[in-house]
């Protein structure tokens, strides 16, 4: 966590922390955390309120160094400590008088019983995790989503005991008997007269009570800590009703717009992880991020988390100027919304995306102007993944688009040589690379929207139906699908025996279902997003993890359609 000056216009100064640093909070330290934020400043443009947040971070980092020397030159492949030298590449930000303190803490008996606790608790814990790479908010959200429940989150211990169910639905005995100890103390606690400041599941695995536990205790007694007066928040806002509302995110900057979607908190006395809220916030859960690499206003030291994604089921504060209570936006169109119009064709390669005109779209579809969904949505929608995905993440060499116009049922059935000549040639733009092609397919006249994606470098198309159908539903489409495979192979001059010309892999995707007859349109669009978002060119039979579910909710499904009228205005369609 040190770094030479040598450059810095004030001179040799050097900025940082010793290794031997044990104690993060040692007051001794507030010269160089000073001396560190002074330094984040003057490289990056960042507001003051993330002073704390950054240097909490910088404390994280210097923890990982530290075990990073000490697993990296310390130690040799059995772990037997290893009296190094320092190493040469690190002797500019570390002295030799340094790295030796540093190696004799490390040979102590204390450190070595410390070291070994910590790494037979982290190999083998008593209560495993069970819910792979899903954390506990995206799983909190997936639980309150299918219970269909108006909460906005579940008790500590209940979420603790559902992390820990397995793939086969059975609890261990010795997690349901901490979740039944968990109940028993809910039920006995009485509010004010407990004195024991641990929350309910602390309590009942008998472990301290850490600063990122919210406290289960006042949530299920249902009562707040009004012990210290001074620190209770007043942000109470009359123009935002009292009590729980849905609520829009906005975010002012660099452009106002929508970043988010959740529900406000707007309580006298209302907390944050039991500290008060900043001044002129509000207490918000997020339960859709649109934009999710958006950076929160207010950083939430408890969960670190720093990003709108990030905090996906948990609690944050939000500027009150920036929540709009409500699912109706400003944009929004008010004509009812009759789903994606099946009959329009729209155009979709990266190439091929400009939005067709007003008067061009009134006339085909007859649609009026305040009706977003009646013009062409599939095209408008891709170029906005494009514009807002896919440009600035630099996925266009990952990913592209074909033109539906081009390839629906119809058109392959009536013109199938013009339908193969586009796609080869669209495919043989980009031989040199493995690149994952999206084709939203019509089936014509009025039909059903799915999607199928297409690697032809690997030969797999993956074919994801919101009805749960199969590629043997349309015969010519498959048909089409496959010489049009076999054609690039042979342009590409690749040699396969005669046995094996026909293995072209189709993976049916278990996708998410529509449950009526016209969302079909927004599950494809939302298909397509949620893929370049996981930045994967290949798609798992069960879906992704992250946002794996029976079916899409309303608010997902919303999420659509407010993008499509917001980026329709930006560009001035209507």
């Amino acid at each position: 966590m040190m770094a030479s000056n040598e450059d810095h216009p004030h001179g040799d100064e050097t900025v940082g922390v010793p290794i031997t640093c044990d104690n993060w909070r040692n007051k001794q330290l507030n010269e160089a955390k000073d001396k560190i934020w002074s330094e984040i400043k003057r490289c990056f443009d960042i507001e003051e309120n993330r002073r704390d947040h950054c240097l909490k971070l910088a404390g994280k980092l210097l923890r990982g160094f530290r075990t990073f020397l000490s697993t990296t030159f310390l130690r040799d492949t059995e772990g037997t400590f290893v009296d190094a030298e320092l190493p040469s590449k690190y002797a500019s930000l570390i002295s030799p008088k340094e790295w030796e303190t540093f190696k004799s803490k490390r040979k102590t008996q204390e450190f070595k019983s410390v070291s070994e606790t910590n790494r037979q608790r982290a190999s083998s814990p008593a209560y495993p995790y069970r819910k792979g790479r899903v954390g506990y908010g995206r799983l909190e959200q997936s639980i309150l989503t299918k219970e269909n429940s108006s909460e906005t989150s579940l008790p500590a211990h209940v979420l603790w005991k559902e992390a820990r169910v397995g793939k086969d639905g059975k609890i261990k005995e010795d997690v349901q008997q901490i979740f039944e100890k968990c109940e028993t103390l809910s039920q006995s606690i009485v509010p004010y007269e407990d004195t024991d400041c641990r929350s309910i599941l602390s309590r009942a695995l008998d472990v301290p009570e850490y600063s990122g536990r919210e406290r289960e205790r006042d949530r299920a007694a249902g009562f707040k800590d009004t012990s210290d007066k001074d620190s209770i928040n007043c942000n109470f806002q009359p123009t935002i009703p009292e009590g729980i509302s849905p609520c829009h995110l906005y975010l002012a900057r660099p452009t106002y717009r929508m970043v988010g979607k959740g529900k406000v908190h707007n309580n006298l006395g209302e907390l944050l992880h039991t500290k008060p809220l900043p001044t002129g916030s509000l207490k918000v859960s997020v339960d859709i991020a649109l934009e999710k690499d958006a950076l929160l206003p207010h950083p939430d030291d408890v969960s670190d988390a720093t990003l709108l994604g990030d905090a996906i089921g948990s609690f944050v504060a939000w500027p009150t100027d920036l929540i709009i209570v409500g699912y109706e936006t400003p944009t929004k169109s008010k004509a009812k919304d009759k789903g994606i119009a099946r009959e329009i064709e729209s155009v979709a390669s990266q190439k091929e995306i400009p939005v067709a005109k007003k008067t061009e779209i009134s006339k085909r579809t007859g649609a009026k102007k305040k009706n977003p969904s009646n013009v062409g949505v599939i095209n408008t929608y891709m170029r906005y993944l494009y514009d807002k995905l896919m440009g600035p993440r630099g996925l266009e060499q990952r990913f592209s688009f074909l033109n539906p116009m081009k390839t629906n049922l119809t058109e392959m059935i009536r013109k199938p040589d013009e339908v193969r000549m586009y796609v080869v040639e669209r495919f043989m733009a980009d031989t040199d690379r493995e690149k994952l092609f999206f084709l939203p397919f019509n089936t014509g006249d009025g039909g059903h929207w799915l999607l199928v994606a297409i690697n032809p470098f690997k030969e797999i198309v993956y074919y994801l139906d919101s009805l749960h159908n199969d590629w043997t539903t349309y015969p010519a489409m498959k048909t089409i699908v496959d010489t049009i495979i076999q054609t690039v192979r042979a342009q590409r001059k690749i040699q396969v025996p005669k046995r094996k010309a026909n293995n072209i892999t189709w993976n049916r995707v278990e996708c998410p279902r529509q449950r009526n007859n016209i969302d079909c349109g927004y599950y494809t669009l939302r298909f397509m997003k949620e893929t370049l978002l996981m930045d994967r060119t290949d798609i798992p039979s069960d879906y992704f993890d992250e946002y794996r579910c029976a079916y899409y909710s309303k608010d997902q499904l919303d999420e659509i359609k407010e993008e499509l009228c917001q980026f329709i205005i930006e560009l001035q369609v209507l």
